[in-house]
C-alpha cells in the first residue's frame, strides 16, 4: 500500500497543477483486496483506515457512488471561476482571466496562482494571484504592505483583496472536513495541521520576466528601476520577483518588484529589518542571512547582495533576449550549482573570499558568451556590495555602478557608429553604393556589421512571435489581448508540448555576432507601437485614473452566470440541498476506525 499511496499522491501533485481551480482532491487507493479513501488539500492529506474489499463492499461502494453524484463544487472545483463560450471569469470584479502566469504544484504548499485578467469593458490588464494563506482573523501581512506602498513607484499597486467563498457561502478554507471528523472516538486529526484559506488579489501593472528583456539595457535599467530605495526591505528578491515593465503616464519605473509576502518596512533610524529572517528563495539569499553563526538582522545591502546574485543567474541561463535560455546548460551543474543546492559556505567563499581575477575567472566559466561584455559590471558591483562594516553599500551607490556602466555603453555604441559611417562612406569600400543606406541604416552597425543582404531597420531584425516561450504573453498589448505577432496567446502556462525556440530562428537576417544582434535590437522597433503601448494608457483619457475604486471593483457583474449552481428567475443563485451534499461528502471518507495523516 505505501508505494500505491505515493503514485496517488503524484497523482494528486498533478492534478493541483494542471487544474488552477482544483481546491481539493479525493482519491482511491486499491493494493490487492485492500483499499482507502485519500483527501487532499493546501495543508496536506487526509488518509481513511485500511479496508478489505470482500468484507466492507459498502464502504467502497459509497465514495464512489458519492463522487458520481456530487456537484462540481463538491469535488474540488472552485465554484468563484466561471465559464462561457470557452472564456473563464472569476467573481472578483468579474474580470477575465486571459492566461496563467504560474502555477505551485506542490500540495503542502500555498498553492500560489497568477492570472493575467482583462478588466471587464475595457483593455486595461491585472494581475490576479490566488494564494492559500494561513488564517489571519485581521488582513494578511502581504495586503498590509501593499497598502502601505500605494504609489510607491516600481511596486506593485493593489487593486482589490477578497476571499474566496465555497458554494454555500462559507469561506474556503482546508478546515470543513476536518472539523467534521473531530468525533468522540476518533484521533485528532488536526494536529500540526494550520488553518488556511484562499485569498485573491488584484494587482497592476502588468509586467514580464526578466529573461524577456529586448536589450541589455532594458535588462539594466530594470535592475537600476527596481533597486531604487523605497523604504521596503523586499527580504524575498528573486528572478520571479523583479519584473520588467514599459514606463507609462501613470509608471515611470523600467523596473517593478512583485510578491511582498516576505517584504517589511525597515526602521526609519536604524534602516534595519527583523533579525534571524532567513526566508526567501535560497540561491538569491545574501551570504550573512543564510549563515546560521552570524544570523544578521536583514538590512539595504542584503537586498543589494541578492540583486546582484539574480542578475548573475539571468547571465547565466539566458543566451541572448526574448526568453532564450542556453541550450545543454544545467544550472545545477554549474559553477553555481552549490549555491542552488545550499551550499552558503561556497557562496561566502566566491562572493567574500576570491580576489578580482579568481572572481572574474569564475564568471567566465559561469556567463554565457552574449553576456561577456556585462562582467566588468558584476566585478564592479561584487566590489561594492560585498564591503564590510562600516562601509556598507547603499542603494544611491549600487544604482550609481549601474549608471556609469549604462552611460559607457551608450558611449561606446556612439563611437562605433560614427567609425562605421565613416568605413562606409570611404571609397576605398568599392562601388559608390557601399555609402550609408537610408532610413536606419547604421543601427545593424553600430558595434558590428550586419551579415549580407540584412538591414536593422527591415522587419526581419523583428522577434517573431515563435520567439518567445513563457513569457510571450507577460508583455503589454493591444486590447484584443493580440500578441506582437497578431496570436492571441493560448491560455494555461503550462503547455510543454512548444519546443523551445532559438533567437536565431527568428532573426536569421542579423549577423551571428552578439553585439550586433544587440545594437539592432536596440536600434530597431522590435513590436508594432500599438503592441508595445501600455494597456493602461489605452483607457479613455477623459479619466484621471484608469481603475475603479474598491467598492466599484467589487459591484462589477459577472460576463457569465454559468456555474456549478442554478440560477433563479431573480438572479440568485440556488444551492437546493447544500447541507444535505456537505453531509453526504464527509460521508465518503468517515468511519469510525483509525486514521492517520501524511505529511
Amino acid at each position: 500500500m505505501p508505494e500505491v499511496l505515493q503514485r496517488l499522491h503524484s497523482g494528486a501533485a498533478c492534478v493541483f497543477y494542471h487544474q488552477e481551480t482544483r481546491m481539493y482532491h479525493v482519491g482511491i487507493a486499491f493494493a490487492g483486496d485492500s483499499f482507502q479513501v485519500a483527501y487532499y488539500d493546501r495543508a496536506g492529506c487526509v488518509l481513511s483506515g485500511l479496508y478489505n474489499v470482500h468484507e466492507h463492499p459498502g464502504t467502497l461502494v459509497r465514495p464512489i457512488m458519492g463522487l458520481s453524484y456530487l456537484d462540481d463544487s463538491y469535488l474540488g472545483k472552485d465554484t468563484s471561476i466561471v465559464s462561457r463560450d470557452g472564456r473563464e471569469f472569476t467573481t472578483l470584479g468579474g474580470v477575465e482571466i486571459v492566461e496563467c502566469l504560474s502555477a505551485d504544484s506542490d500540495i503542502l504548499s500555498k498553492g500560489t496562482i497568477c492570472w493575467r485578467c482583462c478588466m471587464p469593458g475595457s483593455s486595461a490588464q491585472i494581475v490576479i494571484k490566488s494564494k492559500w494563506r494561513v488564517f489571519d482573523p485581521y488582513r494578511p501581512k502581504e495586503v498590509k504592505l501593499l497598502q502601505k506602498a500605494t504609489g510607491i513607484d516600481g511596486v506593485a499597486q493593489l487593486v482589490c483583496e477578497d476571499e474566496v467563498q465555497h458554494a454555500n457561502g462559507l469561506p474556503q478554507d482546508t478546515l470543513w472536513l476536518r472539523d467534521a471528523l473531530q468525533v468522540p472516538g476518533r484521533i485528532a486529526i488536526l494536529r500540526d495541521h494550520p488553518r488556511m484559506e484562499l485569498r485573491r488579489m488584484a494587482m497592476r501593472p502588468f509586467g514580464r520576466g526578466l529573461e524577456d528583456f529586448v536589450s541589455k539595457d532594458e535588462l539594466l535599467g530594470g535592475f537600476h528601476d527596481a533597486i531604487k530605495d523605497r523604504g521596503i526591505l523586499h527580504c524575498d528578491i528573486s528572478d520571479n520577483n523583479v519584473m520588467l515593465r514599459k514606463p507609462d503616464e501613470y509608471f515611470r519605473s523600467r523596473g517593478l518588484l512583485v510578491d511582498l509576502d516576505c517584504a517589511v518596512f525597515v526602521d526609519e533610524r536604524t534602516q534595519m529589518g527583523p533579525k534571524g529572517c532567513s526566508k526567501g528563495t535560497h540561491p538569491f539569499i545574501a551570504c550573512n542571512v543564510l549563515n546560521p553563526a552570524r544570523a544578521e538582522a536583514r538590512a539595504p545591502w542584503h537586498d543589494l547582495e541578492s540583486f546582484l546574485y539574480v542578475l548573475m543567474y539571468i547571465c547565466a541561463t539566458c543566451s541572448g533576449p526574448c526568453d532564450t535560455l542556453r541550450e545543454d546548460f544545467d544550472i545545477d551543474d554549474s559553477p553555481m550549482g552549490p549555491w542552488l543546492a545550499g551550499d552558503y559556505e561556497h557562496k561566502t567563499r566566491v562572493m567574500f573570499g576570491y580576489d578580482d581575477a579568481a572572481f572574474r575567472a569564475f564568471l567566465d566559466e559561469l556567463f554565457d558568451p552574449y553576456f561577456n561584455d556585462l562582467k566588468d559590471l558584476v566585478v564592479d558591483l561584487r566590489r561594492v556590495i560585498t564591503r564590510t562594516p562600516p562601509f556598507r553599500a547603499g542603494h544611491d551607490e549600487v544604482c550609481g555602478v549601474f549608471e556609469r556602466r549604462m552611460e559607457a555603453r551608450v558611449a561606446a555604441r556612439g563611437e562605433g557608429a560614427a567609425a562605421n559611417s565613416r568605413k562606409e562612406g570611404s571609397p576605398s569600400e568599392g562601388s559608390p553604393s557601399a555609402g550609408p543606406s537610408t532610413g536606419n541604416s547604421s543601427a545593424g552597425a553600430t558595434r558590428g556589421k550586419p551579415s549580407a543582404g540584412s538591414s536593422a531597420g527591415s522587419s526581419s531584425a523583428r522577434p517573431s512571435a515563435s520567439s518567445k516561450r513563457k513569457y510571450a504573453s507577460r508583455d503589454d498589448h493591444d486590447g484584443d489581448g493580440d500578441s506582437a505577432g497578431g496570436q492571441s496567446p493560448s491560455r494555461g502556462c503550462k503547455d510543454s508540448s512548444r519546443p523551445m525556440p532559438s533567437i536565431k530562428d527568428s532573426r536569421t537576417s542579423l549577423s551571428s555576432s552578439d553585439d550586433s544582434r544587440e545594437a539592432a535590437l536596440d536600434s530597431s522597433p522590435v513590436r508594432s507601437s500599438s503592441s508595445l503601448r501600455s494597456s493602461f494608457s489605452l483607457l479613455s483619457s477623459s479619466s484621471s485614473d484608469p481603475f475603479p475604486s474598491l467598492d466599484e471593483f467589487k459591484r462589477m457583474p459577472l460576463t457569465s452566470q454559468s456555474g456549478s449552481a442554478a440560477v433563479s428567475s431573480d438572479g440568485e443563485r440556488d444551492y437546493g440541498r447544500e447541507e444535505d451534499k456537505s453531509r453526504m461528502f464527509v460521508q465518503l471518507i468517515t468511519q469510525p476506525s483509525k486514521r492517520r495523516r501524511v505529511e
